[in-house]
């Protein structure tokens, strides 16, 4: 569920933080099982005003609006779950294979519950191996004659633009940039600012940006050349596993770019 959330609400949530939060879903079930019946009004208020908000929450970041909207998101989404099981599980043969089968061979349901999970991970891997594809570029960016190359992946989610000029901006990571900047004595020749951010689940903020004389991106087919490119400075990784260094902003890819 907390999944689906995450997908409906565009919160970008790592999966570290779906596992902790479903963790923390999981030990307060546990918890709730333990209280005394009598208690149960009680019970029932701490999961839906507190427990599912902490929940979504570790999910969403700070952002009160998108907590509110992801825990009404999550409930409804339990109510249709639970809605939908009880219903398979009383009008066809789904309770009978679960009272008489499943629950009867400890082996079987052990295998069926590591061959869902196994093909879960398959699944998902191929997905995200076909999807990163699909947006993964090279990139080069010159700057008075000097260059640099790292790779960077098309970010519909990245839709930074200058205030001022309305230019959209591609974020890079700091350090792949740092051999050209190192070499610029006045930040002036590349009209260094700051812009202002917002990011789901993030506080506002400001990002460094600069302005690339020319960047090409590659893909197999064709090259895009674009002059005068906004590139905002990223202090932190932009991918964990390092496939790429930089969210490119779609605007440059969809012609939109002035």
């Amino acid at each position: 569920m907390l999944m689906l959330v995450n997908y409906v609400m565009k919160f970008a949530a790592t999966n570290w933080r779906l596992l902790f939060s479903a963790t923390f879903g999981a030990c307060w079930s546990v918890a709730v099982l333990m209280i005394p019946e009598t208690y149960k009004l009680f019970v029932n208020i701490c999961t839906y005003v507190l427990a599912a908000p902490v929940m979504v929450r570790i999910c969403a970041g700070n952002n009160i609006k998108c907590v509110l909207k992801g825990t009404v998101v999550l409930m409804a989404i339990a109510v249709f779950m639970g809605g939908l099981m009880h219903f398979l599980y009383y009008n066809t043969y789904a309770g009978y294979f679960v009272r008489c089968v499943l629950l009867r061979d400890n082996v079987l349901m052990v295998f069926i519950l590591f061959s869902l999970i196994l093909t879960f991970l398959l699944i998902r891997w191929l997905l995200w191996g076909k999807r990163l594809h699909s947006v993964l570029r090279n990139v080069r960016c010159v700057i008075d004659n000097e260059s640099v190359e790292f790779e960077a992946i098309i970010d519909t989610g990245n839709c930074l633009t200058d205030p001022v000029t309305g230019k959209p901006v591609t974020v890079v990571e700091k350090n792949v940039m740092r051999g050209i900047l190192n070499n610029i004595d006045d930040y002036t020749k590349v009209k260094y600012h700051l812009v202002p951010f917002r990011t789901v689940g993030c506080d506002d903020g400001m990002i460094e940006v600069i302005t690339i004389d020319i960047m090409y991106i590659y893909d197999e087919k064709s090259t895009v050349s674009l002059h005068n490119v906004l590139v905002g400075l990223s202090e932190n990784r932009l991918s964990s596993q390092g496939m790429y260094q930089a969210l490119i902003n779609p605007q440059l890819i969809e012609g939109k770019y002035s």
